[in-house]
C-alpha cells in the first residue's frame, strides 16, 4: 500500500498486530514487515526508501534502501544511542542501524514516525528507539548524493499475516 502523494514533514501513527499465518519461503523465519517512507522509486519491486523495520524482536531498526543517512550509535553494541557517536551508513542495496531496545509486546503495538525533511525519529510503544539525520539519495546519474527530504509512504508485509489499524498522518 502506497500513498498517492509525497510527504516531507509529518507525524505518522500506525498500530500493528501479527497474525498467525506465515507464507513460503519464510515459514520458518521471524515475521517481517516495514513502514517505508521518503520512497522515491515506486516502480521498483523493492522501492528505494528509508524504512522503519517492523519485525519480531527488531521493530524500530532503520533500513536504508538505496539511500544513506547518519544516526548516533553506542560504542558498546552499535545500536542507537541518543548520546552516541554520529555514524553515516550507505545502503547500496540496503544496510541498517539497529534500534536501542526491543519494545514490541504481544498483541497490538504502536509505531510513531516523526519526519522533518531529512531527519526522522522512530517511537515504538511510546519509546524513542531510533533516529536519523542527513538522509540522502543518489543523484539521477548516480554520480553523487542529494538530500532526501520527501517521498511516498508505503506499508510492507513480507511473508506473514499482519494487521494494521488506526493509521493517522498529520502534516507539520
Amino acid at each position: 500500500m502506497v500513498t498517492d502523494s509525497t510527504y516531507s514533514r509529518y507525524r505518522l501513527h500506525v498500530e500493528y498486530k501479527w497474525g498467525e499465518k506465515k507464507f513460503a519461503p519464510r515459514t520458518d523465519a521471524v515475521r517481517d514487515a516495514g513502514v517505508l517512507f521518503h520512497t522515491f522509486d515506486t516502480d521498483a519491486f523493492w522501492p528505494a526508501a528509508l524504512e522503519c523495520q517492523v519485525q519480531e524482536g527488531d521493530t524500530g531498526d532503520i533500513w536504508l534502501i538505496d539511500s544513506r543517512a547518519t544516526s548516533t550509535v553506542g560504542a558498546d553494541a552499535h545500536n542507537y544511542s541518543p548520546n552516541g557517536a554520529p555514524e553515516q551508513r550507505t545502503g547500496e542495496r540496503y544496510t541498517k542501524f539497529a534500534r536501542s531496545f526491543s519494545w514490541e509486546r504481544p498483541g497490538w503495538n504502536e509505531i510513531v514516525l516523526e519526519v522533518d525533511g531529512d531527519t526522522a525519529r522512530f517511537f515504538v510503544n511510546g519509546h524513542l528507539v531510533n533516529a536519523l539525520i542527513q538522509a540522502e539519495r543518489p543523484t539521477p546519474d548516480r554520480a553523487g548524493w542529494m538530500p532526501l527530504t520527501e517521498g511516498y509512504i508505503a506499508l510492507q508485509a513480507e511473508g506473514a499475516e499482519l494487521y494494521y489499524r488506526n493509521m493517522r498522518l498529520e502534516t507539520l
